[in-house]
């Protein structure tokens, strides 16, 4: 079947929330939020991210391989921001170019309300910062000991995409 990508609206929160939770429980050091954090978030809860942002998943079928989202800034001087996260693909769908596809959706979507796209990546996860280049992002900080897991520190790198002019 054919790799197809789409925004989730809130039908889809279950089949969500599943993917998200288990990107939390796999890459504990790539996302801010924790499993724990989130395990037992309401429905009304879930639903209302997938209204408020942009969220996308590839999908093979009905199965969910991959998702990313995207968010605005709530200021009006950051509006021509947006802000990447919750990026995943299932570990049976890396290598497929699934990341890249959703991605690229993602930024096509994100440009008529974004003049630039920010996203922070844990310094370990070099095959998407890789991607994350190919894309066009650039790298432009290092945001040091973001995440704490137990006693370990992860830093992140700050990377940013401007859409080129219309």
């Amino acid at each position: 079947m054919p790799l197809t990508i789409r925004r989730l609206h809130e039908a889809d929160w279950q089949s969500w929330q599943e993917t998200r939770l288990e990107a939390l429980q796999l890459h504990p050091e790539a996302f801010g939020s924790s499993f724990e954090e989130e395990q037992g978030a309401e429905e009304a809860a879930i639903k209302a991210r997938l209204r408020k942002n942009m969220i996308f998943a590839a999908f093979n079928g009905q199965n969910i391989l991959g998702i990313a989202g995207i968010y605005g800034e709530s200021c009006n001087k950051k509006k021509h921001r947006g802000n990447v996260f919750s990026v995943y693909v299932k570990p049976t769908a890396r290598g497929q170019a699934v990341a890249e596809t959703l991605l690229r959706e993602l930024l096509s979507a994100s440009r008529p309300y974004f003049e630039q796209i920010h996203l922070s990546v844990v310094t370990s996860n070099t095959h998407a910062l890789s991607l994350y280049q190919k894309l066009g992002f650039v790298l432009y900080g290092t945001d040091p000991k973001v995440i704490k897991i137990g006693t370990a520190y992860h830093d992140e790198y700050l990377m940013v995409y401007h859409h080129a002019p219309a």
